[in-house]
């Protein structure tokens, strides 16, 4: 039922999603705004069948679903997110909170790439750069998400990165 679900899905709204060569950074207003309603046809359409005994409930593609599909199909433009991130960064799911949710995350990642040009550092250097040489701009902010919210691991503050920074420059000669 996904497959069949997921080939109709993408013969509608494939063809009118950004290109697999542009980036988070570069789509535009308009092309979030036609995500959003991309992500809200896919959330809504059924992905199988639970049985509860002599009843059958329709299981759709739901709110995390959607944003991993459109991730899977573009992965430098879209971000995942999952129930915990969704819900600690106040969005419902629904198209409007995906569509805003974009646009947090493209001025996110337009800042990281404002940043690394400010230090030298071209903005495609940066996944290798930290180790994660596969990961996409947008899967960078999901996996520091997934590890902030969903893990609940908090970042070093500033204090403790200059402590960092100190003890490795030392020379223990």
């Amino acid at each position: 039922m996904a497959a069949e679900e997921l080939r109709n899905w993408a013969e509608e709204h494939v063809g009118r999603l950004p290109s697999p060569d542009k980036s988070l950074a570069q789509i535009t207003d308009a092309e979030i705004g036609w995500a959003a309603e991309d992500y809200s046809d896919l959330k809504r359409r059924p992905a199988s069948v639970r049985d509860a005994g002599s009843r059958s409930t329709p299981v759709t593609f739901g709110p995390t679903g959607a944003a991993k599909v459109l991730y899977a199909v573009r992965p430098n433009v879209f971000p995942p997110w999952d129930d915990p991130i969704r819900k600690h960064l106040g969005y419902d799911g629904s198209p409007e909170a995906y569509r805003q949710f974009l646009d947090s995350v493209r001025q996110q990642v337009r800042q990281l790439e404002q940043e690394a040009v400010a230090l030298g550092i071209a903005a495609s250097e940066i996944p290798r750069l930290v180790g994660r040489p596969d990961s996409s701009l947008p899967k960078l902010v999901d996996e520091f998400y997934w590890v902030t919210i969903t893990k609940r691991c908090l970042p070093p503050g500033q204090a403790e990165l200059e402590r960092l920074v100190r003890w490795a420059s030392h020379d223990r000669g």
